[in-house]
């Protein structure tokens, strides 16, 4: 492998190897058409990988930052601590048999160039969610058994205490057609015992950001912070998922102030569940509970 801009990327000259559990996997570029592209998140790389026993084909996603570079750089320390935080999330998603996360087979650190940069594999999904809606042909009955599906993953992850803060669409994944949340990147604990976001920073991706979110970039710290919740938490999640819901209903995401009428869909028993997700104050939205309680209710009337 070669060390470009602190990323380990693919050397295009020979075969790359990663020793995991005594045994060489072979590293493939995502793209098989477009060896050159690289893909990955904010803290991380991601290739195929070939199991050596079976030959099956999973993911492993190497952390963007070396142990060595963060040493002398907070920045990029906090970056490889949400790297880890991400490895531990899905450990623990496993260990707790959390149903619609994705897999996790092994974590470990790989030395590339003189630099240790720490790494996991997991299970390849098939596309994400903007894949599969761009597809595929999926009714309105279907669209809301999905954003049933989803809340409930999201309602288990809570009830372990795991926040995922960065609900978008390129972060649902599907599996023989069934949804899967990846992508714990931002993840946060409930009784996390440090802090690694701060003011300024964004949290979350642009589009699908809390207000809680832009409070913390543009004020905490600041003489305007005391009149502004600028806590991510599991409400944050709420906001997001509610965003979610819309563009996997309508194809868009809901930006400013809405109303029914900005809604295809026209059930307003519906839209009221996601209007009462995205409001503004943390405090107003509903619990995972409530939001699965009221999705299940319009069940009878999709068929469901």
């Amino acid at each position: 492998m070669e060390l470009k801009n602190s990323c380990p990327v693919l050397s295009l000259i020979k075969p790359n190897f990663i020793e995991h559990n005594s045994a060489y996997w072979e590293v493939l570029p995502y793209w098989e058409s477009k060896p050159k592209m690289r893909v990955g998140g904010g803290n991380g790389q991601i290739y195929r990988i070939i199991d050596p026993v079976d030959g099956e084909e999973c993911i492993v996603k190497i952390s963007k930052f070396s142990e060595e570079a963060a040493k002398d750089n907070k920045w990029i320390n906090k970056r490889l601590l949400r790297f880890y935080r991400e490895i531990e999330a899905l450990k623990k998603s496993l260990e707790e048999d959390v149903d619609g996360v994705v897999m996790i087979y092994g974590d470990g650190k790989v030395k590339i160039e003189d630099e240790v940069f720490p790494y996991f594999i997991m299970e390849k999904c098939d596309c994400n969610l903007k894949e599969y809606l761009e597809s595929n042909e999926v009714d309105i009955s279907q669209k809301i058994l999905l954003c049933y599906e989803i809340a409930k993953t999201i309602g288990i992850l809570h009830y372990h205490k795991i926040y995922h803060r960065d609900i978008k669409a390129e972060n649902i994944f599907f599996i023989d057609d069934q949804p899967i949340v990846g992508d714990l990147g931002l993840v946060e604990s409930r009784d996390s015992d440090f802090v690694i976001d701060e003011r300024g920073e964004i949290i979350g991706p642009i589009g699908w950001m809390t207000p809680e979110a832009t409070n913390k970039f543009l004020t905490e710290k600041t003489k305007f912070g005391k009149y502004f919740n600028c806590k991510i938490d599991k409400k944050s999640d709420i906001f997001q998922l509610g965003k979610l819901f819309w563009y996997i209903l309508q194809g868009n995401l809901p930006l400013g102030q809405i109303i029914f009428d900005d809604f295809i869909v026209k059930d307003q028993l519906l839209y009221n569940i996601i209007f009462e997700m995205l409001q503004h104050e943390s405090e107003r939205r509903p619990t995972l509970t409530n939001i699965q309680k009221n999705i299940k209710y319009l069940f009878p009337n999709y068929q469901l």
